[in-house]
């Protein structure tokens, strides 16, 4: 579950189990809930074997364990006669909330293993090694120490981190030298939240037996690289704590970050679905990106390595045609002091805008596109890119089809010796053995120069040829701002600051260093304002 703030994330997650337990949920959210399989016997069957029962063979039968307390009486009437089960929500879905994360770190009681059933996660790390190994494996990849269980401390079980002392060949796990060292270590109960939280989602995830388990903010507490190890871990999946089988497990996760949502599609892009929650007024909207469709945009390189997904955690995306578009146009956006939660990012080029478009959409996220004026020159990146944002190709295919002949009609190109000379007078006023940057980018332009839409792009909306064609454009522009897309009239970015003579990264660089609040940036801002605030 994704959003922005207080899209109704966390309350989605509080009521997994209220659905479950009594039918109350929130009704902005819920239109049916999840079927069942089996009969009373077959519950029955598995209550007895995930908890121990009190009095076998006397009816009725109580059933207790850490995941939850029942009679066999009250547990038949409530499978065959309710479409809600109060009394077994516990043993079908676990909510670990924040609090109850850091409280989950805490030692458990100690039982006698032979005899109990466990009541405790811990306690199956205490009868598993396999499954301790696996635990412990994810909790030193984040942190660089053990998670180690304590196996003869008296009337509680607890856990101690740090480097699992080395055992000499006449110790064992519960020699009293052995639990000496051990004990010099720190408990778990005394570390972090972030190490605490992390334990306990890993305890629940691989130790219980719930159908669900919904988890709100797993990433609270930890830092990036700790996230990103969670989402494998969660990704990774969980084995039955008796039999060792995969088990069955619908994990509901509400979160914040964008290196727990790539951590997941990273891992299990197959296997996650992503729905993303909006409020408008007192109703909330959810759209999902189904497990299909998200392995399909994952294979994507853009996706994957951009900050594009994280637009589902903001109120609007605005994505541009490279990262100095998107950094001098965020800048600007902060200057004129917008009140939108919008994420600006990029895309790697015109011809890859209608992706991050279609994506996004997808997520319900609401999203413009900033792209420089000839985008217009190539008829299938420009119409992808408005049928993107929905659009008709047919409601701007004959302004386009105008504006591109009236262009590359009446828009001289320069002469071959035009554009020799400028690059022979680069070559000769410079000094030295090689040439630099800045010339190297001077013969570029003046190659780039030779095109009708160079010129285009250089001179904006007053080159292209007055009457028609100027028609067209304002036609075009105005239909494509309707749907989101928003074509830089002034020609490209550098233009909004013209009188510094870089581009790309290098003119970025230095418009950033100028003052955003001057009348020459007057344009800009306006322009900047018109794509916040308008449509997408």
């Amino acid at each position: 579950m994704v959003g922005p703030n207080n899209a109704g994330k966390s309350e989605f997650i509080r009521g997994v189990g209220g659905i479950i337990a009594n039918g109350l949920h929130p009704p902005l959210f819920v239109k049916g809930r999840g079927g069942r399989q089996g009969t009373s016997d077959d519950l029955l069957n598995w209550l007895s074997r995930i908890s121990d029962p009190d009095h076998p063979g006397k009816d009725p039968i109580r059933y207790l364990s850490a995941w939850g307390d029942t009679n066999s009486m009250h547990a038949r009437h409530t499978w065959d006669d309710r479409t809600t089960y109060p009394g077994l929500i516990g043993f079908f879905v676990k909510q670990l909330t924040t609090e109850q994360r850091l409280q989950g770190a805490n030692p458990a009681n100690n039982i006698p293993l032979t005899r109990e059933r466990p009541q405790d996660p811990i306690h199956h790390m205490m009868r598993d090694d396999r499954l301790a190994a696996r635990i412990n494996g994810w909790f030193r990849q984040a942190f660089d120490c053990d998670l180690i269980v304590h196996r003869n401390a008296g009337s509680e079980v607890p856990l101690y981190t740090g480097n699992d002392p080395p055992r000499l060949p006449t110790e064992d796990r519960v020699s009293v030298s052995y639990l000496r060292s051990l004990e010099a270590l720190p408990r778990l109960e005394q570390q972090g939240d972030g190490m605490r939280s992390f334990a306990s989602i890993l305890l629940a995830t691989n130790c219980g037996y719930w159908s669900s388990l919904a988890i709100d903010e797993p990433e609270a507490f930890l830092h990036p690289p700790q996230i990103r190890v969670l989402a494998r871990a969660l990704a990774n999946g969980a084995t039955d704590p008796v039999d060792g089988t995969p088990l069955e497990r619908q994990l509901a996760l509400a979160t914040h970050s964008g290196d727990l949502l790539r951590g997941l599609l990273d891992a299990a892009p197959k296997r996650v679905r992503v729905v993303r929650i909006r409020r408008e007024a007192n109703t909330n909207y959810l759209a999902e990106l189904s497990s299909s469709d998200l392995d399909r945009l994952w294979s994507d390189p853009l996706l994957r390595h951009s900050n594009l997904l994280d637009a589902v955690f903001h109120e609007k995306a605005i994505i541009c045609e490279g990262d100095p578009d998107c950094r001098f146009y965020s800048a600007v956006a902060a200057a004129i002091g917008t009140d939108r939660d919008v994420l600006f990012g990029h895309c790697g080029g015109k011809h890859r805008l209608h992706v991050g478009v279609a994506a996004l959409r997808a997520l319900a996220v609401p999203v413009a596109a900033i792209a420089d004026i000839d985008v217009l020159n190539d008829e299938q990146v420009f119409k992808r890119l408005y049928e993107a944002f929905g659009g008709s190709w047919d409601t701007v295919s004959a302004s386009w089809r105008i504006v591109k002949s009236q262009v590359e009609a009446g828009v001289p190109q320069r002469s071959l010796s035009e554009v020799f000379g400028e690059i022979r007078g680069v070559l000769e006023a410079a000094t030295g053995s090689y040439l630099t940057m800045k010339d190297r980018n001077r013969i570029a332009e003046s190659l780039r120069a030779s095109s009708p839409w160079a010129s285009i792009k250089k001179a904006g909306k007053a080159a292209i040829p007055r009457g028609h064609a100027t028609a067209a454009f304002e036609s075009l522009t105005r239909e494509c701002r309707s749907v989101g897309l928003y074509i830089v009239e002034v020609g490209e970015l550098e233009q909004f600051l013209p009188s510094i003579g870089n581009h790309g990264p290098e003119w970025c660089i230095e418009a950033l260093s100028q003052d955003l609040a001057s009348p020459a940036l007057n344009s800009a801002r306006e322009f900047v304002r018109s794509v916040v605030s308008g449509a997408a």
